[in-house]
């Protein structure tokens, strides 16, 4: 729900919803996000990028051996 607010306030504020976003994240051994920020440099340091960056260190994932680094798109059609 929260990333949803984030695209949802990104189009209120745009009128648009880019294409496609990919977001990379650090996935620790706990299941906890350290560390989130769009890979796309034309959305860096944008409110969109804050918003997903907060969004998505709310998550709690399973834990896992080692920490990960993952990039996950999200596609807009």
């Amino acid at each position: 729900i929260e990333v949803k607010k984030c695209f949802f306030n990104h189009m209120q504020s745009a009128g648009s919803l880019p294409p496609r976003v990919d977001v990379r994240f650090t996935l620790e051994t706990t299941g906890t996000v350290s560390r989130a920020s769009i890979a796309q440099p034309e959305y860096a340091g944008t409110p969109l990028d804050a918003c997903l960056s907060a969004a998505i260190k709310k998550i709690t994932f399973p834990p896992v051996s080692a920490s990960q680094k993952i990039t996950y798109p999200f596609i807009m059609q």
